[in-house]
């Protein structure tokens, strides 16, 4: 084929990309079909160029180019295992010389898991107490309860969130301070007894 013949040649999309929206850790495929198939293409990523490599695959079937996020395993066990992560998340082009199509690559968080439940304390009355947890990601936010009242920090309460770690301090425990208190991080939840022990001074006297 010429040069004159490839430029006067009209690429058209025949099946444009398609939007897609993956969890984190999910493969991601990206597929174009054009109406011709010897033609030189290109990918891109908000305008950066794909290349191929360990965690992207580019290939071509006919007239069907596809783009995969993916990683491929010794023995090909599993031949795409999903290494997609939120910063993927990107305007996905495909361009054949003078065609071109867009999508929208969305990559969504995954659900927030509790690694490590609340377990059940005990404070010794007029000390401090507290519940802790871990939850599978640092940003996770949370919510405490006891019961079914929603805590807030302040004098009697504080929450502290340090990497995966998220502890309830409750601060000069009374008796009144015994209950169920719960961890809710929206996608999962913990619950746990709270107990308040008295000091042999105020069982004595009460």
């Amino acid at each position: 084929m010429s040069h004159f013949d490839s430029l006067a040649r009209d690429i058209k999309i025949v099946k444009p990309l398609e939007d897609v929206e993956v969890n984190e850790k999910e493969s991601a495929s990206f597929l174009c079909e054009i109406s011709h198939d010897d033609v030189q293409t290109q990918w891109f990523s908000n305008k950066n160029k794909i290349r191929a490599g360990e965690n992207i695959k580019l290939r071509q079937e006919a007239w069907l180019f596809v783009c995969r996020h993916c990683m491929s395993q010794l023995g090909n066990v599993n031949p795409c295992e999903g290494v997609v992560e939120l910063q993927d998340s990107a305007e996905i082009k495909f361009v054949a010389e003078a065609a071109e199509s867009q999508a929208q690559l969305k990559v969504k968080e995954l659900p927030v898991k509790i690694i490590k439940p609340l377990r059940v304390k005990i404070a010794i009355e007029r000390h401090r107490g507290f519940m802790e947890c871990q939850v599978s990601r640092p940003n996770a936010i949370v919510k405490w309860f006891k019961g079914d009242r929603e805590l807030h920090p302040g004098q009697k309460y504080e929450m502290v969130s340090d990497g995966i770690y998220r502890k309830l301090i409750i601060n000069e425990t009374e008796f009144e301070d015994e209950g169920i208190y719960t961890c809710d991080a929206v996608d999962d939840k913990s619950s746990a007894q709270f107990y308040v022990e008295g000091t042999s001074y105020s069982r004595l006297y009460t």
